[in-house]
């Protein structure tokens, strides 16, 4: 595994969203627009950059089934606050799995919740690992390209963390690209 990503799966959760936001900066607004969280604010998205914005608050001791605040019906069961900057920050794709791989080591350690789909296995695993078997041919859309230039060259890197996940975690299935896809129709059709 690459130093950097060495470095960063060896920290804790909150100190490794620390870090993040050290080295991108944090975004310069909310995530959502309005407490209605109906409209992004597009205006933080770093794409182009070949960076995600991730919900550091997606694993809160206050509540710790937290999943996907980038969505509206999840985003409003929660404070607002965890749409602002402090609860925000940058990352690459392996960063980002890392970071989901922490919060699932959370839920399954500190809260035995193995069953909670915190989206590794059911998308992140599965679409990275399709990625790098066909050498990016499958990054679908062009928003997705920065995204895939970025950690291209990290082939070893994704493998051993997706090795690291399945020996620590052998109960979790693993879901195939095209059962990524199906579900990704389904959340897209809600």
């Amino acid at each position: 595994m690459k130093e950097e990503y060495q470095k960063q799966f060896n920290m804790e959760y909150m100190d490794l969203a620390a870090y993040l936001q050290e080295k991108y900066g944090k975004p310069i607004g909310s995530y959502f627009l309005n407490e209605n969280c109906k409209s992004t604010n597009n205006k933080i998205k770093r794409i182009k950059d070949g960076l995600f914005i991730h919900h550091i608050a997606e694993f809160h001791e206050d509540y710790p089934t937290i999943c996907a605040l980038s969505g509206t019906e999840e985003a409003l069961k929660y404070p607002f606050a965890f749409q602002s900057p402090d609860w925000l920050c940058y990352c690459d794709y392996l960063s980002h799995l890392i970071l989901h791989y922490k919060i699932h080591s959370l839920r399954v350690y500190k809260y035995t919740l193995d069953t909670l789909d915190d989206g590794i296995a059911h998308f992140m695993l599965p679409e990275l690992k399709m990625w790098y078997i066909t050498n990016g041919k499958i990054v679908k859309g062009k928003w997705q390209e920065p995204i895939w230039e970025r950690i291209k060259d990290e082939k070893d890197t994704f493998i051993e963390i997706y090795n690291k996940f399945y020996q620590e975690f052998p109960n979790t299935p693993k879901y195939s690209y095209g059962e990524y896809l199906r579900n990704e129709r389904k959340k897209s059709q809600r």
